[in-house]
């Protein structure tokens, strides 16, 4: 009786909450900073023109180890970095492979916040 009062009082709620859990995590700069190097191992096992993959795997497990913490929410933080790793991979390609100013702005700046 007291769970299903519940249920109608929240409604929703309960849903909403963590959906707003799992976006919060593109606001924690720790999960930026993963999926910056994780994005940047990705192009690097690919690249003639970069090496350090290992290494940037190892930054980018460090900072998802303290997205984690930070979040409380290991799913979400893996799945946002999972999504977004690959769009990093994507600037720094723009930046090492087709010179791109903009890009290469993005980068530097990112990587100054990410050490």
């Amino acid at each position: 009786m007291i769970c299903r009062r519940a249920r109608q009082l929240l409604g929703p709620l309960p849903a909403l909450l963590a959906g707003a859990a799992a976006a919060d995590v593109s606001d924690n700069p720790a999960a930026r900073c993963a999926a910056l190097w994780q994005g940047y191992a990705q192009y690097a096992e690919i690249s003639t023109y970069l090496s350090g993959a290992e290494e940037a795997r190892t930054e980018a497990a460090r900072f998802r180890d303290v997205a984690v913490r930070e979040t409380g929410d290991p799913a979400a933080v893996e799945e946002w970095i999972a999504r977004e790793a690959p769009r990093r991979a994507r600037m720094v390609e723009a930046y090492v492979y087709a010179s791109d100013r903009q890009s290469q702005e993005v980068f530097e700046r990112a990587m100054s916040a990410c050490r």
